[in-house]
């Protein structure tokens, strides 16, 4: 959070787009959105295009700047099949510019050298090792004496240059790239007159043009005009070079051009204010669900196992809780990899989706339709509220960012136990404030409606057709002062009801922080 704040707030980066993908699932972005939103408001959210998700909500986008979350525990399997690869390769390939990795997994806690998660890692560390060599190794790299010529003299203690020859960008080569301090750099283009006719010219210019959009300077030299002035070609390489504020640097004295690595350390985990909301990935396999499974030798294969109390029909798919494929099944979640028996032996096979009855007829938490803002019907009928969040807590200290997983406390509790009275509170008042909220209909198919707090901040759901209607401005601000509610920033307010493309929020009118009706409702309820 406190990094994408820094950049936003930077004028620098006015024009650059942000995103932010979570390796973990779905849910942990979208909290760490609601998050984004509390934090920035909605305006510099919008102004640098930030997307939040999973790697399939960034598939064919790209952003300038990509933060990517690996902030999970090692858990004991490793991720290893064709639906992590595809998931991995997604979420590794979307930064135009720069990319961050957030992760609270230790490197050595993962034991399985084929776990992606390893080897995201490991480049992170040293993304470019096969361009740390020496200056006698490097010069073995350069493919004319042309080039050799001239990085000699570049690297010559007389001049003292940091020069790496064919340094590769994409599917190009640069034939030498000088680098200096503040990660300034030129590349060297030494145009040899066999190497490079006439009819190369407009490819080798069309190159350079591309990598210019990306941010590459260019110091571009003959090899007639080399060998008829060698030491003006030289003086001009230099002059250019002082220009760009590169100066002589030591190899030995180079930092890391690609890479910086942060550890954070958690003393005290604390609670965040917004919470994320309760989804299927939250719960395990319990007998009764039926699981979605891909088998990694056979990625295209995807089967629904059933596990039954009584019933086994393994041809069917349905298997009793004693059996050792239920049981290889039951207390895993989405994305574990499991080894299920088969007749052909065991069969290593990750967790896609889990079809959990009990979900079915709890209020769903996760709107489906995004409407313009309505005034609620007032049609007689009783409303059902949607269960409060659940609370995240934080793991074990280990170069720790955030985390969203489930207390220990709550674990193997009932929502219903688990749910806390902020949300209830909030809602209790806007029943009372405005008495058609008591019994809300859908306002499209007519049918029962209940009230809830959610990402997009105060809305009527229906349980039939999932139409997700956002309850009016005007009675949220009422509703913001019958609260007193006060802005989770400055503790202060006074707090003015505004709706965007997000939802609803709480815009503080004393210092212009953003406040989510989800933080609202938890602050009611610590109060």
């Amino acid at each position: 959070m406190a990094e994408i704040e820094t950049l936003v707030k930077d004028p620098v980066y006015a024009n650059r787009t942000l995103g932010v993908v979570s390796l973990i699932g779905a849910q942990q972005a979208h909290f760490i959105q609601q998050l984004l939103l509390e934090r920035i408001g909605e305006e510099r959210f919008l102004q640098h295009k930030i997307a939040c998700g999973d790697s399939a909500t960034f598939q064919g986008k790209e952003r300038d700047i990509m933060f990517v979350s690996m902030v999970d525990g090692p858990g004991e399997s490793a991720r290893t099949s064709q639906v992590y690869q595809q998931r991995f390769n997604v979420a590794l390939s979307r930064a135009r510019d720069r990319m961050y990795l957030f992760r609270s997994i230790a490197e050595d806690t993962l034991k399985n050298p084929e776990d992606l998660r390893l080897k995201v890692i490991r480049h992170f560390r040293e993304p470019m090792s096969k361009v740390q060599q020496s200056v006698g190794d490097l010069i073995d790299r350069c493919e004319s004496g042309f080039e050799r010529d001239v990085f000699t003299r570049l690297t010559d203690p007389a001049l003292g240059y940091c020069v790496t020859p064919q340094v590769g960008v994409g599917s190009w080569r640069i034939d030498l790239v000088v680098e200096g301090t503040d990660d300034r750099r030129l590349a060297v283009e030494l145009d040899g007159d066999k190497s490079h006719p006439p009819e190369k010219w407009l490819d080798d210019m069309l190159r350079q043009r591309a990598m210019e959009r990306m941010g590459w300077r260019f110091w571009r030299c003959w090899a007639s005009s080399f060998a008829l002035d060698p030491k003006g070609c030289m003086a001009d390489l230099v002059s250019t070079l002082t220009a760009r504020g590169i100066g002589p640097m030591a190899r030995e004295a180079r930092k890391s051009i690609y890479t910086e690595h942060r550890v954070v350390e958690a003393s005290e985990p604390g609670k965040p204010e917004v919470e994320p909301t309760q989804t299927e990935t939250d719960l395990v396999v319990n007998i009764g669900d039926r699981v979605l499974v891909s088998y990694n030798d056979d990625p295209a294969h995807q089967v629904t196992l059933l596990i039954s109390a009584e019933r086994h029909d393994s041809s069917m798919g349905i298997f009793k809780s004693s059996d050792p494929a239920a049981r290889a099944l039951l207390g895993a979640t989405v994305d574990d990899e499991v080894s299920i028996p088969t007749e052909r032996g065991d069969r290593r096979a990750t967790i896609i989706a889990i079809d959990k009855m009990s979900l079915k007829k709890a209020a769903s938490s996760s709107p489906i339709v995004r409407d313009s803002v309505v005034s609620p019907p007032g049609l007689p009928l009783k409303a059902h509220e949607m269960l409060p969040p659940q609370s995240p807590a934080a793991p074990k200290p280990a170069q720790l960012d955030f985390a969203t997983t489930q207390p220990a406390s709550d674990r193997g509790r009932p929502p219903a136990s688990r749910a806390g009275t902020g949300a209830n509170r909030v809602l209790e008042q806007l029943r009372a404030l405005d008495e058609r909220l008591r019994n809300p209909r859908c306002s499209q198919c007519s049918r029962a409606a209940h009230l809830a707090i959610t990402n997009e901040g105060v809305v009527i759901t229906c349980k039939e057709c999932k139409k997700v209607e956002r309850v009016a401005t005007e009675t949220l601000q009422r509703l913001a002062e019958r609260l007193s509610a006060v802005c989770y920033s400055c503790k202060g307010g006074p707090l003015k009801s505004a709706a965007g493309p997000f939802g609803n929020y709480l815009r503080c009118q004393n210092c212009g922080a953003s406040n989510s009706w989800q933080g609202v409702g938890e602050r009611v309820r610590k109060n």
